[in-house]
């Protein structure tokens, strides 16, 4: 039959015939080895002669295409020619998987036949499978209180169907739990094989252990509604703060030695209201022995506060220091530092006379009007610290009374105790004066004698009047006058008054003892403006007869003259030195016979801040005939510049006054000069090979 001629009638050739006829699909779930079978008869009256197939695509990994049986000539009632599909669905990803072959026969009807090679996974349903694995517990741990830790559930679908995650839930009455990873409102799907990591975060809001259960529903029917255990535990730091502020000074300032100050407090606070704070103290330093904390230690409640009281009772004089050191369970502030402060003071007393001193009143003359007689007792505060006196009298309290005896000193204060002695007969009188104070106890005696046979005081002015004569204009004049008691009382002196303003006492009261003399100075001020010739009358106010005592003083006033002078001046120099100006000479006339007189003299505009005088030392006297005062002024600057001032003297002359001089200082910088002149020809000739200069 093969050499039948290739032309010609046939009355039925070979015919191509398979089963199935077009696509030949192997299927089969993941993970395992699906077949296939091809199987090509040849349903004409001819031998069909078959070739080889080709493989248009196709994955070696997954798909495998082989003859299993049957030959490649098939006459006609052979058995068939089979084919073997094999997929491996161990390495298919992409479902269904299709690939092509080909066969080419001698069928002139149908010539080349091409068949769809089909994998094809067995999907079946969605599986849900997690690690933890469903019913576990996760435990988040101790974490603080508004801190957050999270966890992770890994959720993998093991199905051949995409798995979905619906509504998730929490349930639990702290709010503490939370699901981080978002799902969509159509749900969260996770296609087979794959895997999603959903985050869990615990965030305590309480102390103690806290659980919860979340869950979710899912499209798998064998576990529809996964849920798992939540734990973790809240904990929590105190939080402290101070008031006054960490690392400040408590000054508690002067304390008497051994006493207690007023309290000073630090107030310690709890701020995180979740947990209590512990406080302790401590101090340090060469005088903490000399400060108390109370309480030594304290347990603040959360959200609350507590005080430390703190007192400072010094053991000797002088500053004392500590440090108060804080220790808390707050993290950052274990330990904070208070520097302590305060002054021991001790109280000093002393007095005039000293303690134990008998003090003898002046004599009390009952025949004069209004008897009395007066003492003094100084009592003083010598310590450091302040002096408390408590004082007390008994005796004769009727004839000699005190002024109080009761007071607070401060260090270097004093109090005058005044004691009167009246009474209307005769007789020797006596207190004893008891003091009490916080330094040292004393005690005086204080003795006053009532008579009636003693002569009034007497007051005597020696001299008895005053001429001073001429006195130069503007100068001030002192004098003084003796005042004697010859009697045998005191004389007090209770007003020192003058009728002018030229003539002013140097004291307004005195006392002179019985056959005492005292001196009495006073200072008379010549103006000749006031008058020519003028006087003055002191009158001395006492307790003796008569009660007013006059001391008339009397005096010319004369003008000096001096010679006419220069009065403009220059001066030049250089930046930054002292410049001299030529001597300011002022001179008295040969024919003046007072003294001159000159005030201290201003500098006015527009530079005076560039000017001073040297000499002499203002206000000075000019000696009369010919006397003479050389006043020497001097100017400088950091500036080159013409300085001008004027420098006004008032003088008591009669022909200057008050006299004004202008001043001109000119400050130049540095100059530049050379020999030869700058811009000369500098020459010099010479021998060959020699040096020239």
């Amino acid at each position: 039959e093969l050499a039948l001629p290739a032309s010609g009638p046939t009355s039925c050739p070979a015919t191509f015939s398979s089963v199935p006829p077009a696509t030949l699909e192997a299927k089969g779930p993941r993970d395992t080895v699906a077949t296939g079978f091809l199987s090509i008869s040849n349903v004409g009256e001819r031998i069909l002669v078959v070739e080889d197939y080709v493989v248009t695509s196709g994955d070696p990994a997954i798909l495998d295409f082989q003859r299993v049986s049957g030959e490649f000539l098939l006459s006609p009632g052979d058995d068939p020619l089979v084919y073997m599909l094999t997929c491996d669905f161990s390495a298919l990803f992409n479902n269904p998987q299709m690939w092509s072959v080909t066969f080419a026969s001698n069928d002139e009807f149908n010539p080349n036949v091409s068949f769809d090679l089909l994998c094809t996974l067995d999907m079946g349903p969605p599986i849900y499978s997690s690690l933890p694995a469903p019913g576990s517990s996760i435990a988040f741990g101790t974490i603080e209180v508004g801190e957050s830790v999270s966890k992770w559930i890994e959720i993998e679908n093991a199905g051949g169907m995409p798995l979905t995650l619906f509504s998730p839930t929490e349930m639990d009455g702290s709010n503490s739990f939370a699901i981080v990873t978002i799902f969509p409102i159509t749900g969260l799907v996770i296609e087979p094989s794959l895997s999603v990591s959903v985050e869990i975060a615990c965030t305590p809001t309480q102390l103690g252990p806290i659980s919860a259960v979340i869950s979710w529903s899912t499209n798998d029917m064998m576990e529809a509604m996964p849920s798992y255990t939540l734990a973790c535990d809240g904990t929590a730091r105190p939080e402290a703060d101070f008031n006054p502020a960490q690392g400040g000074t408590l000054n508690f300032g002067s304390v008497l030695v051994s006493e207690t100050s007023i309290p000073m407090t630090i107030t310690v606070f709890e701020l995180s209201a979740l947990v209590d704070l512990t406080v302790g103290v401590s101090l340090a330093g060469n005088a903490a022995g000399d400060f108390l904390v109370v309480p030594d230690n304290v347990v603040v409640d959360a959200g609350g506060s507590a005080t430390l009281q703190v007192t400072a009772e010094p053991s000797q004089e002088g500053v004392r220091l500590a440090t108060l050191q804080v220790s808390t369970n707050s993290p950052g502030l274990e330990q904070v530092e208070y520097s302590l402060r305060v002054t021991g003071t001790a109280p000093g007393f002393d007095s005039f006379p000293p303690p134990g001193f008998t003090i003898i009143m002046p004599d009390l003359n009952l025949a004069e009007m209004g008897p009395s007689s007066m003492s003094t007792l100084v009592l003083q505060s010598t310590g450091t610290g302040p002096l408390t006196i408590t004082g007390s009298i008994t005796g004769d309290t009727d004839e000699i009374t005190s002024s109080t005896l009761n007071a607070s000193l401060d260090p270097e204060q004093e109090l005058e105790v005044e004691f009167m002695c009246s009474s209307d007969t005769e007789g020797v009188y006596t207190i004893e004066v008891q003091l009490e104070t916080s330094d040292v106890n004393a005690m005086y005696t204080v003795q006053c004698s009532a008579v009636n046979s003693m002569s009034p005081p007497t007051l005597e002015l020696l001299p008895g009047s005053f001429v001073l004569g001429q006195l130069p204009h503007l100068i001030p004049r002192p004098g003084s006058v003796m005042v004697t008691n010859s009697g045998d009382i005191a004389l007090e002196v209770s007003d020192v008054e003058s009728d002018s303003m030229q003539v002013v006492p140097q004291t307004t009261s005195f006392r002179v003892n019985p056959d005492e003399t005292v001196v009495i100075g006073f200072d008379v001020y010549p103006d000749i403006n006031v008058a020519m010739m003028t006087s003055a009358m002191l009158t001395f106010t006492s307790n003796a007869f008569p009660v007013s005592s006059e001391l008339p003083i009397t005096w010319s006033v004369a003008q000096p003259t001096f010679d006419m002078m220069e009065q403009s001046y220059e001066a030049t120099g250089a930046v930054n030195e002292i410049v001299m100006f030529d001597a300011i000479v002022f001179r008295s006339a040969m024919t003046s016979n007072v003294d001159g007189y000159l005030l201290t003299p201003v500098f006015s505009s527009p530079s005076p801040a560039n000017y001073a005088i040297d000499s002499p030392t203002f206000p000075t006297i000019v000696d009369p005939s010919g006397g003479m005062v050389e006043v020497d002024v001097s100017c400088s600057s950091s500036v080159p510049g013409v300085y001008s001032t004027q420098l006004t003297v008032e003088t008591n002359s009669m022909n200057l006054g008050t006299i004004v001089f202008e001043l001109s200082c000119i400050v130049v910088g540095p100059q530049f000069t050379s020999v030869p002149a700058s811009g000369e020809v500098i020459m010099a000739s010479g021998q060959g090979g020699i040096p020239v200069n």
